[in-house]
């Protein structure tokens, strides 16, 4: 736990404000993002649940669309969906949230939809976790996710806490 606790806070010290974004991997992402739908892939283990907490984070903080899914479900129908984005493709950047430890099968899926989304000329951006451990892995993808969803509100000249349409929708149904 320890060693968790100081590779997070470790991490948590790269994606510091005060540092550039080129040294910055947080803000380097969040740049790639900008002005872009994101489309958020994982695998269907370590790696699904953070995929739905960054299409989340980006959603509430940076105010903007994302979207989620997970191999190999994602193969069984939206892959096909790619075949007609011609109107929107530079709006769009795919993230490959990846794990050392995804399945092999897994791992040849992701390469293959990998080349099929590349020849469509779509952004491309593979986050790697970092850390010996599951947990620690999925803390580290979980961390750039969220410092990069701050710095995505902050290139929108957004403030990320209030959350105003979801406030109304509750005082709606409180009714």
């Amino acid at each position: 736990m320890i060693e968790l606790i100081g590779g997070l806070k470790a991490l948590r010290d790269t994606f510091s404000i005060d540092k550039k974004t080129e040294n910055n991997p947080a803000k380097a992402l969040a740049a790639k993002l900008y002005n872009k739908v994101p489309i958020i892939y994982s695998g269907p283990e370590l790696t699904d649940a953070v995929g739905t907490r960054w299409k989340g984070q980006i959603c509430e903080n940076a105010k903007c669309l994302a979207f989620n899914n997970q191999f190999p479900e994602f193969n069984h129908n939206e892959l096909v969906g790619w075949n007609v984005i011609d109107a929107y493709r530079d709006k769009l950047v795919v993230i490959y949230l990846r794990d050392s430890d995804d399945h092999d099968r897994i791992k040849k899926r992701m390469s293959i939809v990998h080349e099929i989304i590349d020849k469509l000329d779509v952004e491309i951006i593979d986050i790697w976790s970092q850390g010996d451990f599951a947990l620690g892995r999925m803390f580290s993808l979980i961390q750039i996710g969220d410092f990069a969803s701050f710095y995505l509100a902050v290139l929108n000249k957004i403030d990320p806490t209030p959350v105003k349409v979801i406030d109304f929708l509750k005082a709606e149904l409180e009714r």
